[in-house]
């Protein structure tokens, strides 16, 4: 009885797979390629549109193979400006736990959500002058705080800035939450000295970060080879359905000539 079971299954499996290829192979060039086109931007959409925070928020590598636009974002941001991956995440982490559309809001009698404290927002708690700054200064005016890219792309930005205005070095995780929370102008009149929970969130950052980069080792070349993977796949299928569609044409011009 299981193996007539099983048999059945797998004659079931068979039509409908062979359904779904006479299906395929009935449409035009022009239909497949609205469909594939369709396919993938359906599959960028739904990548793009994924804010909540990962599954597993203390290791970046399940961070990074949950999320693969973020490695992507992180991973460039960190070619173009020169801050590291673990320095990126650890900062947003603490900012606002990896949530999109956080704002800062104070507490009224210790347990009620009272107004907002100031206008920051966003992965990355960025205020709305510096935002505004980086945008100008970038050519992004449609750049946002909900967006992952745009916010590592902008934590390298302002790292550049720390470096260039307060000789932060990128690499420096304690310092470099320091100058972020306080702004270059506050680091260097060391206005931060007086705030004994700053200095104790900025050690929190330096750890996370040292966390982040030993994870990071152990997992960076299988993550650029399932990147590679992923895109090699996905440059298959447009190839076999290009295939596909001109054949599909040769066949139909060659029955239109024997009629």
């Amino acid at each position: 009885m299981a193996s007539r079971s099983k048999r059945r299954r797998s004659e079931r499996w068979r039509s409908r797979v062979w359904r779904w290829l006479r299906a395929w192979r009935s449409l035009s060039r022009r239909q497949l390629g609205l469909a594939v086109l369709g396919l993938l931007g359906i599959y960028v959409l739904v990548l793009s549109c994924v804010e909540g925070p990962p599954r597993r928020p203390d290791d970046i590598c399940s961070i990074f193979f949950e999320r693969r636009g973020w490695y992507e974002a992180s991973r460039q941001a960190f070619e173009t400006w020169g801050v590291p991956m673990s320095v990126q995440m650890a900062v947003i982490y603490h900012e606002s736990s990896f949530r999109a559309r956080v704002r800062p809001r104070r507490k009224i009698l210790w347990i009620l959500p009272g107004p907002t404290r100031s206008s920051a927002y966003g992965y990355a708690q960025v205020l709305d002058s510096t935002w505004q700054q980086f945008r100008d200064v970038t050519g992004k005016p449609k750049a946002g705080r909900h967006r992952f890219r745009d916010v590592t792309e902008f934590i390298g930005w302002y790292g550049g800035e720390l470096e260039r205005l307060a000789g932060v070095s990128k690499t420096d995780a304690y310092n470099f939450y320091l100058a972020y929370h306080e702004g270059p102008g506050g680091f260097s009149r060391g206005s931060h000295h007086g705030k004994p929970w700053l200095l104790k969130v900025a050690r929190r950052v330096e750890s996370r970060a040292e966390m982040y980069q030993r994870q990071y080792q152990d997992c960076e070349s299988r993550l650029r080879s399932r990147w590679r993977w992923r895109w090699l796949a996905i440059a298959g299928l447009v190839v076999l359905a290009v295939w596909w569609a001109r054949r599909s044409g040769r066949r139909t011009r060659t029955r239109q000539r024997k009629r």
